[in-house]
């Protein structure tokens, strides 16, 4: 599509809502997104992620960086998470997912 990313990354574009659509900028080689870009029907851009400080852990990828930007506000206002401990394939007992838990 564009010269501007390098060959082993996709540009991808789906529907996330009916009023809404998105595009997706994702790294084949890793399968992870590096930046999603979500439009309103007109066109307009409404928010931006960008993932970043992509690092390997237990055999998969994850971005320890996500910055969300709300490109409606002056100056693109957004938050910015830093993942600095996490991790995978453990045991989560139901409880944790259950109505009284969330309530919490």
């Amino acid at each position: 599509m564009s010269n501007a990313f390098p060959s082993d990354w996709c540009i991808c574009s789906g529907s996330v809502f009916s009023e809404s659509s998105s595009l997706s900028v994702t790294d084949d080689l890793r399968y992870i997104p590096l930046k999603e870009e979500f439009y309103a029907k007109s066109g307009k851009l409404l928010k931006r992620a960008v993932l970043s400080d992509v690092v390997q852990i237990d055999g998969t990828w994850f971005p320890k960086t996500i910055l969300y930007e709300d490109m409606l506000k002056q100056g693109g206002d957004g938050t910015e998470f830093k993942i600095t401990y996490i991790r995978f394939n453990q045991n989560i007992p139901d409880y944790i997912f259950s109505k009284a838990a969330l309530k919490k």
